[in-house]
């Protein structure tokens, strides 16, 4: 089973309890980088092996992981500070594995977040599909003729088939 866990981006505090007990009931810790996620480890005393996984490696390593996979084992992996796959090869994996018929579980890990835009975001990245955000674009106003706030959708129109939008509850009335 490869379970998917944030890691908190400011305080090591913000992680939740699921994660830390997956975290220790897992055979191993696939990570960008050891030294970061072992501060986390090491906060809460968690002595569950971590390996590097990352874009110079993961080639390399992919196979290995989908290997400890088929053999039943459990892996968790995580990114150096938030969720995977928003911003690290972790879509690779996931792809392989739900390739191979492997179990995929998203871990509920940090107090304050992800949201469902995040959520997502990281499922379509494991169906291999495009998705694509517009948070440099602001909020999306009422629409009125010849408004401009819905030209970011022609942006993303080359990406089907997952546009991702944060929409203020109140602009949809």
């Amino acid at each position: 089973m490869l379970h998917l866990i944030p890691t908190p981006s400011g305080k090591l505090q913000d992680i939740t309890h699921r994660a830390l007990d997956v975290l220790v009931a897992v055979d191993v810790i696939a990570c960008e980088d050891t030294r970061v996620t072992g501060k986390l480890l090491k906060q809460y005393g968690i002595t569950t092996n971590a390996l590097a996984y990352h874009e110079h490696n993961g080639e390399a390593m992919r196979p290995k992981l989908l290997a400890m996979l088929a053999e039943g084992k459990s892996v968790a992996l995580v990114s150096d500070a938030g969720t995977p796959l928003i911003s690290d090869p972790g879509y690779k994996l996931v792809v392989e594995a739900i390739d191979a018929g492997h179990k995929i579980v998203e871990v509920d890990g940090l107090v304050f977040g992800p949201d469902a835009t995040w959520r997502s975001k990281v499922r379509n990245s494991a169906l291999g599909t495009n998705s694509c955000t517009s948070k440099r674009h602001g909020t999306v106003r009422r629409f009125q003729p010849g408004c401009q706030s819905f030209s970011w959708l022609h942006e993303c129109s080359e990406k089907p088939p997952s546009i991702v939008r944060k929409v203020s509850k109140r602009s949809l009335t």
